[in-house]
């Protein structure tokens, strides 16, 4: 286990608890995807993830990077020094799960190895009232 993946690169290497992407600065969310690919760069190769799972645009879909960074900070905690004995199986559970969720999430936007595609998203401000 590298030590990047029990830092937080907002807190100047410090532990800390979960990122909630969305409430991060611009100049710190920099930062923060640039730990981020490369622990998932460290990831993919681990567990062998494919493309088809984790599209090479994955930094592009919002929903990807949420869950990737949820994982990176289960992994942090479940391997801290003073984390449960039982953590890393929770994290294996974890793992699982957020792999599933980023096939699913792949599937959808149908991104592959040669090309990005933009899903379409329905945004709530557009939708009409109801009658």
């Amino acid at each position: 286990m590298g030590a990047l993946a029990l830092r937080h690169p907002l807190l100047n290497g410090g532990p800390a608890g979960p990122v909630h992407l969305p409430s991060v600065a611009r100049a710190a969310r920099d930062r923060l995807l640039d730990d981020l690919r490369a622990w998932v760069a460290a990831l993919v190769e681990r567990y062998a993830i494919s493309p088809r799972t984790l599209p090479p645009c994955w930094e592009q879909h919002p929903a990807m990077v949420e869950a990737l960074l949820a994982l990176r900070d289960h992994e942090r905690g479940s391997y801290a020094a003073d984390a449960d004995p039982r953590a890393a199986v929770e994290w294996i559970r974890a793992y699982q799960l957020i792999h599933d969720f980023l096939t699913a999430s792949a599937s959808r936007t149908q991104c592959s190895m040669a090309e990005h595609r933009q899903i379409c998203m329905f945004k709530a401000s557009s939708a009409a009232p109801p009658p």
